[in-house]
């Protein structure tokens, strides 16, 4: 593994998207060892630019990727990644949530990955290959009505 790229982390953003049929878009990622999670499926967004907040670094993102910025973007959740052990520090990666009518599906087009897919539950969860933290995030998002956090 020392001969492998290294790999930067930095605060990011991405996107919990779906249609009007409620099927999840999924990105499926190039396979370059040179990104987080190659050939995995995930969610679209990336890194925010220095003094970018996470809302305009996804839509920025969003643009490049799909060509598409839903007019309303809603903050969902966030994780912390603590990267004390590498020498770095706390990274967070912010998940926002929208709905894409169907001008929008329409005007898609992929920008970055391998391809671009929509997945109705179940299947959203069981693809085989999936980026990690991404998974988690749906996950939470498809369960959130059963949730109960209060103390």
């Amino acid at each position: 593994m020392t001969d492998a790229p290294i790999l930067r982390p930095s605060p990011a953003a991405a996107a919990i998207l779906r249609d009007a049929a409620g099927r999840y878009l999924l990105q499926h990622r190039d396979d370059l060892p040179t990104i987080w999670f190659p050939d995995s499926w995930g969610l679209f967004g990336g890194a925010l630019e220095p003094d970018e907040t996470p809302e305009a670094a996804l839509r920025r993102e969003l643009r490049e990727e799909i060509g598409v910025v839903p007019a309303r973007l809603a903050y969902f959740t966030r994780f912390d990644f603590d990267f004390a052990f590498a020498g770095g520090s706390v990274c967070p990666r912010h998940f926002f949530e929208a709905t894409l009518d169907a001008g929008e599906v329409a005007a898609m087009r992929l920008g970055e990955g391998r391809e671009y897919g929509f997945f109705a539950l179940p299947a959203v969860l069981a693809l085989p290959k999936m980026v990690p933290y991404d998974h988690m995030a749906l996950y939470l998002h498809i369960h959130r009505y059963r949730i109960d956090a209060s103390p």
